[in-house]
């Protein structure tokens, strides 16, 4: 349904993923306006601002998901995994768990998170996760 801000999210990590960061971002754009700007399509904008290197940007969106008051600790881990904030990812990752975020879902999967497969703490919380 072209209405629906998530069918732009969809096509934009397929087009992330094959580095036409462009067309990924202006997808995510058409979502953020269809939502309103709700913190999911700005998170995700903001991780694909940092996986595109544009790196101001991204901290930009990540300052603003941070001001928000309604904001998932997942959001923001996701711009900070993707701006190579490990660490802080890591903490942000572990509190949604503990928040019981069904963002994690795509953690154990999606190849946005292929840059922590080879993290510890990473690694301890999609085992947390399997039943």
């Amino acid at each position: 349904d072209p209405s629906d801000p998530s069918f732009y999210v969809y096509a934009a990590w397929s087009n992330s993923q094959l580095n036409r960061h462009e067309e990924a971002l202006s997808l995510l754009e058409t979502a953020i306006d269809l939502s309103g700007g709700a913190p999911f399509h700005l998170a995700e904008y903001g991780m694909a601002l940092a996986f595109a290197g544009k790196t101001v940007e991204a901290e930009v969106v990540l300052a603003q998901l941070k001001s928000m008051h309604t904001v998932s600790p997942f959001h923001i881990a996701q711009i900070n995994m993707a701006l190579g904030n490990l660490e802080a990812a890591m903490d942000g990752f572990e509190a949604a768990y503990n928040a019981r975020d069904n963002g994690l879902f795509y953690i154990a999967h999606g190849a946005q998170f292929d840059s922590l497969r080879g993290n510890q703490r990473f690694q301890a919380l999609v085992k947390k996760m399997k039943p």
